[in-house]
């Protein structure tokens, strides 16, 4: 099976806010700071929540532009080739594969595949780029000895 793809900045940016959301000191912080804030609600307080709230924003915002500008491979046209045994990745500037049984975990977001290679370095593929052969990617997948974790 291969896949192109092409990873949009503003496909990027989302799952970069998705992953940072799901960081577990980012939720903990996030709650007791509204929790504080409902604690002792007044303006000053509710305004604190916002202000912190925004200033997240902006800052995952800068940093998933920083990271996109300047890693060119980001935004290259991608082919992804699923083999029986290795996955072949070929960008405009670079080549590379893998064999499954060195893949770390596959997921799957809403809009996205990941493929981990290790717990923090993953491979971005947009659900769109599978077209109709998302459920022959997962089945595939199913077959192997990976970790994964598929939307039901």
């Amino acid at each position: 099976m291969e896949i192109e793809t092409k990873l949009e900045f503003k496909d990027y940016r989302k799952l970069v806010f998705i992953c940072t959301y799901r960081n577990l000191i980012i939720i903990v912080l996030t709650l007791v700071f509204f929790i504080i804030c409902i604690w002792n609600f007044n303006i000053a307080s509710l305004l604190s929540f916002l202000l912190y709230f925004s200033i997240l924003q902006i800052i995952i915002h800068f940093s998933a532009k920083k990271h996109y500008t300047t890693n060119k491979a980001l935004q290259e046209k991608i082919i992804y080739e699923f083999t029986d045994d290795k996955i072949l990745i070929k960008g405009e500037t670079f080549y590379s594969e893998f064999y499954w049984e060195k893949i770390y975990l596959i997921e799957e977001l809403k809009d996205f595949i990941l493929i981990y290679q290790s717990n923090s370095t993953a491979n971005i593929i947009s659900k769109k780029s599978f077209g109709n052969q998302i459920k022959e990617f997962r089945n595939s997948v199913k077959h192997k000895s990976i970790k994964t974790k598929f939307l039901k």
